[in-house]
């Protein structure tokens, strides 16, 4: 009884009504002011919707915050929004009325939430928020594509069922799509990817991996590893991302795109070559004396730390507290690691210091390891970039 109540209606308008009297005694009462749910959808005699859009969006916005106020990992922030969040939303298509501009101010509010938790660069491309992890997005669901979604797949499922109301409806026209809801999605992720990489700026990193990528140099599912993954920290992942799409305000995009008066775009640690991301990250004389040797070495001792687990050799539990030895050996004395260990040898050798040298005693075997961080581009210092 407390899922049922009555509605007195009179030429559209609502009468008082004393409810009814059932003849097992139970008395079924009037609807009150705050109205009736009947498919998630609040109605009196008219169905409510700007207060269900009101209190949808009120509940959808309560939840993002709360996620991007936690301390989630960037991939574990992603899924709980679109699994606890937008599956408020997702529940009401086909029933609300939801209007483009109603969608599309939830998806701003969206995204301005996740810049002011730091989990969204403010100068990131938006295209690319929406993409797949695993075509270098970030995987969070549009709310206007989630609801456009389950509204051609409502649209469909009433198309092809056998029940008469449902047919009825069909034959009315009351509920129409010209797409089913998997080939609205792959029009948009398609539409989406035109988009990033028409885009001059932010699609170039993208352009070029292509573009090696198709030339053979490099792995595309290897190159966004990091992102399926996802266990960076929510503002690290958004800064990397802005610094792969060139969003990052440097001295060269002050100077180019925003104009500044008075600003060269000159490298503020070298003065030689335009301050580009690119530049900042790989091309600079001056950074390569001691930040680039300590990416090095940062990432060679990674591959340090796993090969002493792989032979036994006594190492921390955790790689970033690893410390490598000139040399190290196993306990059997039949693997040496020598790291950043010059190799002496009869013949003189330019280049005799290797980043690691793995030494094999009983198949007297020597494997020399050198370590690259390189960038996609050959042509590093490009006036432009």
């Amino acid at each position: 009884m407390d899922k049922c109540a009555v509605l007195g209606v009179r030429d559209g308008k609502r009468v008082e009504c004393c409810g009814v009297v059932l003849p097992s005694g139970d008395e079924m009462k009037d609807v009150d002011e705050e109205g009736y749910k009947y498919l998630g959808v609040l109605q009196t005699e008219v169905d409510k919707n700007k207060d269900m859009k009101r209190k949808i969006s009120s509940e959808y916005m309560r939840r993002v915050k709360l996620l991007a106020k936690s301390k989630l990992y960037a991939g574990n922030l992603i899924r709980g929004i679109n699994a606890r969040a937008v599956g408020v939303v997702r529940y009401s298509a086909g029933i609300i009325d939801w209007t483009k501009g109603d969608l599309s101010a939830l998806d701003i509010k969206t995204r301005k939430t996740l810049s002011m938790c730091g989990a969204f660069h403010t100068r990131g491309n938006v295209t690319r928020l929406y993409l797949k992890r695993n075509d270098g997005g970030r995987g969070l669901i549009s709310v206007e594509d989630c609801v456009r979604m389950e509204e051609a797949n409502l649209a469909r499922y009433i198309g092809e069922s056998d029940e008469w109301m449902l047919k009825e409806v069909a034959d009315m026209g009351l509920v129409s799509g010209v797409e089913t809801g998997e080939e609205y999605r792959k029009r948009r992720e398609r539409e989406r990817k035109e988009e990033l990489l028409g885009k001059s700026l932010h699609g170039k990193y993208f352009r070029e991996v292509e573009a090696i990528a198709e030339a053979g140099g490099v792995d595309r599912e290897r190159s966004v590893q990091w992102l399926k993954a996802g266990f960076l920290t929510k503002a690290t992942e958004g800064f990397i991302m802005a610094a792969q799409e060139q969003a990052l305000r440097t001295k060269w995009v002050k100077s180019t795109i925003d104009k500044v008066e008075g600003e060269n775009g000159k490298c503020r640690v070298c003065g030689e070559w335009f301050e580009t991301v690119k530049h900042i990250v790989s091309g600079c004389g001056q950074l390569a004396k001691k930040q680039y040797m300590i990416r090095h070495d940062k990432m060679g001792l990674r591959i340090h730390w796993e090969l002493c687990r792989k032979y036994g050799i006594g190492c921390s539990s955790k790689w970033y507290n690893h410390v490598p030895s000139a040399v190290c050996s196993n306990p059997e004395d039949t693997i040496e690691l020598h790291w950043d260990h010059t190799i002496l040898i009869d013949v003189a050798v330019e280049h005799n210091k290797p980043d690691l040298v793995i030494v094999d005693k009983l198949n007297k075997l020597w494997t020399f390891v050198d370590f690259s961080v390189p960038i996609t581009l050959t042509q590093l210092q490009a006036p432009g970039w």
